[in-house]
């Protein structure tokens, strides 16, 4: 079975943090992915920690994402965030 070029995973928050915390998720870029990548409008606010690649030990708050974003991505980059209920 052939390797997806991106890993995407979300987990939901303990429940008393689940008012504040939508999810907790994951974005992996491997070899093979395509240079860019898009990501579609949810209405959220995320903060993000860089955790291997180029982006390592980036931290970014960004949203609401209210329109599509493409993001360059690199293999070997690999993200952990959380996003926040609008």
């Amino acid at each position: 079975m052939p390797t997806l070029p991106f890993l995407f995973a979300e987990r939901l928050p303990a429940p008393e943090l689940s008012p504040w915390f939508a999810t907790y998720w994951e974005f992996a870029v491997r070899d093979g992915a395509p240079p860019l990548h898009h990501v579609p409008p949810d209405g959220c606010t995320s903060i993000l920690i860089g955790v291997a690649g180029p982006a390592r030990g980036a931290a970014l708050i960004t949203g609401p994402w209210l329109e599509p974003l493409v993001i360059p991505v690199v293999p070997g980059t690999r993200y952990f965030g959380i996003r926040l209920r609008p």
